[in-house]
């Protein structure tokens, strides 16, 4: 699993599991597998287009939900805007109470249809989850397709 994330055979849809040795590396990895999923991200990064960037603040009672929250709204954004997202620049975690906030920001390009692989409808909610095993962060999600 070199790139932080790996896929896992699913009868319908895209399921992935994406690791780190902190939570805010394992959510960068698991938005670095859907954005893999939706486009060629290295054809995407290279292609001439000008740069966008994405900003945005989640913030939740629990990483599972954060984590949801998260790739719903990157995949959200993404294709309102018309980009395919190829990196992710920066993933911020802070806690205050029982809330945790995520900042993330990353980065695309307009979509080119040459660059397409999949298209993703959504996040399922149905068995993602965000959790601590052994010495690493683990997120698994399903991506509806």
């Amino acid at each position: 699993m070199g790139k932080g994330y790996r896929f896992v055979e699913h009868t319908a849809d895209v399921e992935f599991i994406a690791t780190g040795r902190s939570m805010p590396e394992a959510i960068k990895n698991a938005a670095m597998a859907m954005f893999e999923t939706i486009s060629d991200v290295g054809e995407v990064s290279h292609g001439s287009a000008a740069q966008r960037t994405i900003k945005i603040r989640k913030i939740s009672d629990n990483y599972t939900d954060l984590a949801w929250s998260v790739l719903q709204y990157l995949l959200s954004v993404s294709s309102s805007k018309g980009i395919f997202l190829y990196a992710v620049e920066r993933v911020r975690l802070s806690k205050r109470g029982n809330k945790i906030s995520c900042e993330i920001s990353a980065s695309g390009k307009p979509e080119k249809e040459e660059f397409a692989r999949t298209e993703v409808k959504a996040v399922s909610r149905y068995n993602i989850s965000a959790e601590k095993k052994g010495g690493y962060y683990r997120i698994r999600a399903v991506l509806d397709v």
